[in-house]
């Protein structure tokens, strides 16, 4: 039965002792013979995908009794119920046989709403109140990268001035929690080379999928090869290199062409503007008005009268005032 400690439990001593001949790590025990237990799939490597890790020893030189205790040295601290631990340990077991045999002990990985954390773990085995044996494993996350995305797109040209934006999206196929999960670039970082953006750390229960968001801005032209690293509990568990090539920023021509079209349509407006605004041409003043006048007649030739010397017409036979004629 597993208990925990923060530190070795120490039990009262005995008189008895022995020592460790072997000690591995594994994934069961064969305990097919009576008095002749064996290890299955030793291993120094565990996922947390694994139900159990197992510390198998043999024992040599027994003077019983003696009491075996193993103790799990954690990587980081442990949260649990609201306390924080460093060591788990293994209830005492007591060695009553002489001689030489067997004994184990026992770590469970998949706990409800506990983490036990990735990385390098230690076993330490105690014969009463003495060190007798250690030997170390690593717990690796049980994680599948689902899918990873950039921007711009990998093979797509990268001006000097941008910033390439890398998306992973993780999911925990584990049976316990991932704790404090994040991406990171490796530093120190070149001259001209910053992180802009990165999703904080997050925990991922199992089963769940969270996306992370990695941005990279490159001020200046070159040759680059990032180092991309995934941290799972303060531990480094994965990283690649990026290779990132960047170009001199090109000539804005889409702006000058933006700026010229700008130009000419301000420039129309304008136009149009003053047109409307413009006044309007002076009106003719109307001409004089005349009344018609009949043209003068010319003044017609007289003569006088031969009888009565009254004016008469040139032509006329007969005078118009006493009729004597003109002959």
């Amino acid at each position: 039965m597993l208990f925990l400690s923060l530190s070795v439990s120490i039990q009262p001593a005995t008189a008895g002792s022995a020592t460790v001949s072997t000690q591995v790590t594994c994934k069961g025990i064969d305990k097919s013979q009576a008095g002749n237990w064996q290890p299955i799939d030793v291993t120094d490597t565990f996922s947390t995908a694994d139900e159990t890790v197992f510390s198998f020893i043999n024992l040599e030189n027994v003077n019983p009794p003696v009491d075996i205790t193993f103790v799990w040295v954690a990587p980081h601290a442990i949260e649990m119920e609201g306390k924080t631990y460093t060591t788990l340990a293994n209830d005492p077991t007591k060695i009553g046989f002489q001689g030489s045999g067997s004994a184990y002990g026992s770590l469970t990985i998949a706990r409800p709403n506990v983490a036990l954390p990735v990385g390098i773990w230690t076993v330490e085995v105690y014969g009463d109140t003495t060190l007798l044996s250690t030997v170390q494993f690593k717990l690796q996350p049980s994680v599948d990268l689902l899918s990873k995305s950039f921007s711009p797109k990998e093979g797509e040209p990268v001006y000097a001035g941008d910033t390439v934006t890398a998306t992973y999206e993780l999911q925990n196929t584990g049976k316990t929690i991932l704790k404090a999960v994040n991406f990171a670039v490796a530093t120190p970082l070149p001259q001209g080379v910053s992180v802009v953006e990165a999703t904080p750390p997050k925990d991922i229960a199992p089963g769940a999928t969270e996306e992370f968001v990695l941005k990279t801005k490159f001020e200046i032209e070159g040759t680059y090869t990032p180092t991309i690293q995934l941290y799972i509990n303060e531990e480094l568990i994965l990283e690649g290199s990026l290779q990132v090539q960047v170009s001199p920023a090109p000539f804005p021509w889409t702006l000058v062409i933006l700026g010229i079209i700008a130009v000419v349509v301000i420039a129309l407006v304008v136009v149009l503007v003053r047109r409307r605004r413009a006044p309007s041409p002076p009106t003719a003043a109307a001409a004089p008005y005349v009344s018609a006048q009949p043209a003068p007649v010319a003044p017609q030739a007289t003569k006088y009268c031969t009888s009565c010397g009254s004016p008469i017409p040139q032509d006329a036979k007969h005078c118009t005032k006493c009729g004597a004629s003109q002959g």
